[in-house]
Parts: structure tokens; C-alpha cells; sequence
């Protein structure tokens, strides 16, 4: 799908603020969690406060929930409340195994649907509040797909579609078949498969289209297991970036060409938030949605904010959005 031509970030020299959200099946709720801690810090809904929301997977119902006007707290409580909605106790146990042998996956589309009639309902990404960019993979293709409410292309994609798209992790559920534009229809399945963060993706995007002056990214991951698989530990971004630049090399791998002298320098000096946190083995686990398992992602979430200098990085990002706000127009005033 062809990118938009570049949108000026509204004020000449404000940074473009990007909030971008991991994959990660129920752990989710730890990043909705992280995100309601830095709405209070903010007047009016976390959407109100950023440029771009990307997402992956459970990160893309999360960017469409906002970009829907959802606040974080909203968000919270559709994870306590419809975690095993998305992923029943049953298909973990007999059920699940039987439709795992007999279709490849271990559920059905059906909780996931319901959950997002009650997020997104029939929202076209054209009717988004704020710019968000879903990704997925189409293994026909061999290819990433971002559908992206800037584009017109994808004018007429219901969040439903992409966000059904974006969370089919192979195995777990099936291929989600949609009408993509410029390919017809395809079955396409979890934007993880390419990178569980969808930020580089999302910014590959905007070098497209010129980027900005500068960029303010915020990356929130979803947990990650005491021995992640080697897939995933390449997937994760430097837990010590301060900048953008560590992004410089997958972005040549995106777009297939050495960047501007530019681009490289406004990546570098680009301002780079990663807010992750290691987690105990049985809470890596992306399908398990029982009380127990809800009650472990609340506290670990609770202690990334307590003892791991969560709250106050939480804290100094509200500070970070709130100058890099666009001046207020006439009409605001």
C-alpha cells in the first residue's frame, strides 16, 4: 500500500509524538495499566496527547481503542473483564487441543469479535480521533502490511479487520481473511511475526513520508518471560536507548536503502522511551486469562511502577507530551 505524502506535526520544530504498543495476547492489561498511570498525569483522554498510536496484536485493540476515544481506565477494565472472553479455560484444556489438531489453532475468532464490538464497535480507521497504524504479516507475501488511517487506501478498513488481523499470532488463531488494498484478498495473521513492537515499522512509515523535525517515541512493551526465545530477544529494542538511533539499521532493512545524512541525525537526536519489564515465567504465557494469572500481571505491572522507576518515567514522559503539545489555534482559545 503506498504511504500518504508526510503530515506536519502542526507547529514548525515540535517533535511528532508516537506512542507505539507491543504484542502480547492478556498482557495487555499490563500496558493498559501503565498507560492509565500516565493519563492522571494528563488533562483529558492519552489520545488527546499524542500525534500517532501504532499497534501490534493485543497492542493494536489497545492504539484503536484510543485512537476510538476510549481512556486508559476503559481499556483496563475491558482486559479484567473479557480476558477469558478471548481465550476460554476450555480451549485450553480438551477443546482447545481438538480444535488445535483438527484446525491448526487453539481458538476461534469468536471472544475476540465480541470484545471488539464492545471497543471498536463498526469504526472505519478513517473515522480514528487520532492517527493509528496496525500492523500485520501476509505470509502469501511473504510481506508486512500496515494498514494506517492516514492512508486513504485504507479509508474503508473497520478496525474490526485490522486489529482481528493484527492479533491472529499463528497457532493461537486462525488467519484473518480480509480485502487488502492492491492485493485482494488474503489471509493475514499477527504483526508479531515481524517484530512484537511496532515502532520501527511505524517509523519506517513517516521516513516515507519525510519525517519530522524530530520524534518523541514512547514504546510500551507487554512483559517479557524470564528465557524468551531468541525470535523474540532479537525482537526487543535496547532497554538502554535514550534516542532513536538503535533504529537506524532495522529502518534500512524496511525501506531497502541507506538513509539521508538527515534522517540518521533526527533519528539520533529523536527522544526514545521503552517502558518493558521482566516477568516471572507463568505470567509470560499471552492465552492465560484466569483470576490468578489477571491478579500476577496487576502486581508485576505495580512493581515495574514502584521498584523498577516506572512512576517516575511515566511521570517525565507526561512532561515530555504536555511541551511538545501543538500551539493552541484560535478556535482552542
Amino acid at each position: 500500500m503506498d504511504s500518504p505524502s508526510a503530515q506536519a506535526p502542526g507547529n514548525p520544530g515540535r517533535p511528532l509524538r508516537l506512542l507505539s504498543l507491543d504484542g502480547g495476547g492478556v498482557r495487555g492489561l499490563i500496558t493498559a495499566l501503565w498507560l492509565h498511570r500516565l493519563q492522571a498525569e494528563l488533562p483529558g483522554p492519552l489520545n488527546q496527547h499524542v500525534d500517532l498510536i501504532a499497534g501490534t496484536s493485543t497492542g493494536s485493540l489497545l492504539a484503536c481503542g484510543m485512537a476510538c476515544g476510549h481512556t486508559a481506565q476503559d481499556l483496563v477494565e475491558f482486559y479484567q473483564k473479557h480476558g477469558e472472553a478471548v481465550f476460554p479455560r476450555d480451549a485450553s484444556r480438551f477443546a482447545g487441543r481438538l480444535r488445535k489438531l483438527l484446525s491448526g489453532s487453539r481458538y476461534n475468532h469468536d471472544g475476540l469479535r465480541r470484545v471488539l464490538d464492545d471497543v471498536v464497535g463498526d469504526t472505519l480507521l478513517a473515522q480514528a480521533q487520532t492517527r493509528v497504524m496496525v500492523t500485520c504479516f501476509a505470509p502469501e507475501l511473504d510481506s508486512a502490511i500496515v494498514f494506517d488511517s492516514a492512508n486513504p487506501e485504507c479509508a474503508n478498513i473497520s478496525m474490526q479487520d485490522a486489529c482481528l488481523a493484527s492479533a491472529s499470532l499463528p497457532e493461537i488463531f486462525p488467519a484473518h481473511i480480509m480485502n487488502v488494498p492492491g492485493h485482494g484478498r488474503l489471509g493475514l495473521v499477527d504483526g508479531g511475526v515481524v517484530s512484537t513492537d511496532p515502532a520501527p515499522q511505524a517509523v519506517t512509515r513517516l521516513l516515507e513520508e519525510g519525517l519530522p523535525e524530530r520524534l518523541l517515541l514512547a514504546s510500551f512493551g507487554t512483559g517479557i518471560g524470564p528465557n524468551p526465545p531468541e525470535r523474540i530477544k532479537a525482537m526487543q529494542p535496547p532497554g538502554d536507548a535514550r534516542d532513536c538511533g538503535w533504529m537506524i539499521p532495522v529502518a534500512v532493512r524496511h525501506l531497502g536503502r541507506h538513509l539521508s545524512s538527515t534522517e540518521k541525525n533526527t533519528l539520533s537526536g529523536s527522544v526514545y522511551r521503552r517502558f518493558q519489564t521482566r516477568l516471572a515465567a507463568e505470567l509470560a504465557v499471552p492465552d492465560h486469562a484466569g483470576r490468578e494469572q489477571v491478579k500476577g500481571m496487576i502486581l508485576a505491572a505495580q512493581h515495574f511502577l514502584d521498584e523498577e522507576g516506572g512512576e517516575q518515567a511515566l511521570i517525565e514522559l507526561a512532561n515530555e507530551l504536555l511541551a511538545a503539545a501543538p500551539e493552541p489555534t484560535g478556535a482552542d482559545t
